[in-house]
């Protein structure tokens, strides 16, 4: 009867996940204490690739902070007010203070509280055709994909309101739909689901049309997905790839499969790719099929670009869920990094304070909800190792420019 008791208080006491976008934010009762442990111009680099995205329609045109809104022009008025201050640490901290309002996110468990993970660039060697060692595709969006506005289908017939809430894209909080053109023997043409990871890797309907990237060991290529961009070493040059779209399918975690040979708190990307090496590829990809979410990619020119169109910092762009947290914003991290004692420890051995100012820039199919942030940490064997191991509890604070900056600035 006590161990009921306990459960069902448990229960009570459970925090509940946020739905309503209203409820992302609260005003905090003053500002925490700022502080920055990387460098300056890291920070300033970020805040000029923030800046140079706000033309890009995924940075929406209000900003909501709990009871307050927030016009795109007057944020993006306040972020350039910020450049000037970014001559010291001191000068920076000092210019926040006076005219910004800090604002606790709703959190994982309470108030304020995020729960951190770490993304990466993967680079990964790689071969222009199909070869034993590179046996897996990285594919282009297929022309024949086409997306159904569910949202739009719903303005036009009260009657379908609840297509807003089909939301299963991977990288979106918009009510879509993706699907495949298919002509009809008599008629129009009609849309019909595409193709799952299982018949697309297996059955191999998009090969023969051209479009294919480059081919890439099967276990690069699903991290490759995961991580959403990388660089891949081809004989005589390197191409970086980036995320384009995907299947229409939901993203689910592989690893919640391989708790009988990994324990969850040892659950890492480093042990779960140690884990696959060790399989057969048969076996590897009845362990890649549960994941039913495909990604497509595209060439990038430069560096890997966020959701919000920005390129990403190393250290300074955070994903979160963009239902709740508005992209091309500021907002101020506090957390723990690992330690690793040696040069080629996959595992940490202390974990130390690290906060820094952030940018959320960008977004991805597993960081949903009110208190989960990604972090994305570079693109280099150090960044790797750290994003494998990150499994964090923070603090964290968005910053909304005063009414009264504001209306200095307009």
């Amino acid at each position: 009867m006590k161990f009921l008791w306990v459960v069902l208080f448990l229960v009570a006491c459970a925090r509940a996940p946020l739905k309503d976008p209203a409820l992302a934010f609260r005003a905090a009762e003053g500002a925490p204490e700022l502080a920055d442990t990387l460098p300056l111009d890291s920070l300033r680099e970020a805040l000029k690739r923030t800046l140079a995205a706000y033309t890009n329609s995924n940075v929406p045109s209000t900003f909501r902070f709990a009871e307050r809104e927030v016009s795109k022009e007057d944020y993006q008025r306040a972020l350039l007010a910020l450049e000037p201050e970014l001559e010291s640490v001191e000068r920076f901290h000092a210019f926040v203070r006076e005219n910004f309002e800090f604002y606790e996110v709703y959190g994982a468990d309470d108030w304020g509280e995020v729960f951190a993970t770490g993304y990466y660039d993967p680079t990964m060697k790689g071969s222009p055709k199909r070869t034993e060692k590179f046996s897996e595709p990285l594919y282009r969006t297929p022309p024949d994909m086409v997306v159904v506005d569910l949202a739009a289908y719903a303005a036009k017939n009260p009657d379908l309101e609840v297509l807003k809430q089909a939301v299963i894209e991977q990288k979106s909080r918009i009510p879509i739909w993706r699907g495949r053109l298919v002509k009809a023997e008599e008629g129009v043409p009609k849309v019909i689901p595409f193709y799952e990871r299982a018949e697309i890797v297996r059955d191999r309907p998009l090969a023969g049309k051209g479009l294919e990237l480059a081919w890439v060991d099967p276990i690069d290529a699903f991290y490759l997905e995961i991580q959403g961009s990388g660089v891949v070493e081809l004989p005589g040059k390197k191409i970086r790839v980036g995320y384009d779209s995907q299947n229409g399918f939901p993203y689910v975690a592989i690893g919640k499969f391989l708790t009988d040979v990994i324990p969850l708190e040892e659950m890492s990307m480093q042990r779960i790719r140690a884990h696959l090496e060790t399989l057969p590829r048969q076996q590897q990809q009845e362990i890649f099929d549960k994941n039913p979410s495909y990604v497509f990619f595209r060439k990038l020119k430069g560096l890997s670009l966020t959701f919000s169109g920005a390129e990403v910092t190393a250290g300074r762009t955070i994903a979160s869920d963009q239902l709740f947290f508005p992209k091309g914003t500021l907002a101020f991290l506090e957390m723990e990094l690992p330690v690793f004692p040696d040069a080629t420890a996959a595992e940490p051995t202390e974990w130390v304070p690290r906060p820094r100012w952030v940018f959320d820039q960008d977004t991805g199919g597993a960081i949903r909800g009110g208190g989960r942030i990604d972090l994305y940490m570079g693109d280099d064997t150090e960044a790797a190792r750290m994003a494998g191991v990150m499994k964090r509890k923070g603090k964290m604070w968005y910053l909304a420019p005063k009414e009264s900056f504001l209306a200095r600035i307009r």
